[in-house]
């Protein structure tokens, strides 16, 4: 027991004082019988979780921020829980990942923290606020929002569908997310891609689904 404590509390050491800001770059090679010629060596650069009130230091976080840069994205997502708690978290940090560029779009949904469900005795009505202000503010990072909605991204006149959803995950996390909402209109016959926060959505929802949804991005975990 003793033992086990000890190797508990350094973890929770590691995590808190230097492993957050220990930042690792995952290289994944996407292969898909349907992707577009077009789209052929295109470059996602995924991103989640960021927790903004973790951080005490803006140049921990630009640190982060250059080296997602220097990846040279044509396209960059986020996929959820930009803050512990409440938006203001997120204040001191929009000059940054506004400095972010993507010749194809930045494109964000929300995860469970941003709803403002952890942050106290928060009335729904006060969350509610909260959560159109962290919209807003994620906006003005640059990135489009995909809450149960998709866009069309286009290159060279061949094009593929990137949808997202709201949060859904197992309970006790809310279950917003709308997969049959978040396609409609869309092309089914386009490579589509799904943003989901939380990854026990894949095997859910996502795989029984009648639209085929070649890749799904997730954070969470």
């Amino acid at each position: 027991t003793l033992l086990l404590t000890c190797i508990i509390t350094v973890l929770v050491l590691y995590g808190t004082i230097w492993g957050f800001s220990h930042y690792k770059i995952s290289n994944v090679e996407f292969i898909h019988a349907s992707i577009p010629r077009e789209f052929d060596g295109f470059t996602i650069v995924h991103i989640s979780d960021t927790h903004l009130g973790t951080f005490g230091n803006i140049e921990q976080v630009k640190k982060g921020v250059d080296i997602i840069q220097q990846q040279k994205p044509d396209i960059i997502v986020f996929t959820g829980d930009m803050v512990n708690n409440l938006s203001d978290e997120a204040i001191p940090y929009i000059p940054l990942f506004a400095e972010l560029k993507a010749p194809y779009g930045k494109y964000a949904v929300l995860g469970n923290h941003d709803y403002a469900h952890y942050a106290g005795n928060l009335s729904e009505i006060e969350q509610e606020k909260d959560v159109v202000k962290l919209r807003q503010l994620i906006e003005q990072m640059g990135f489009k929002i995909l809450e149960n909605s998709h866009s069309q991204i286009t290159k060279n006149l061949e094009s593929i569908v990137l949808a997202g959803v709201k949060n859904w995950g197992l309970p006790p996390f809310p279950q917003y997310g709308n997969i049959s909402e978040a396609l409609r209109s869309a092309d089914s016959n386009l490579f589509t891609i799904l943003l989901s926060h939380d990854p026990s959505h894949w095997r859910q929802k996502v795989v029984s689904h009648e639209r085929n949804i070649a890749l799904t991005l997730s954070g969470h975990t």
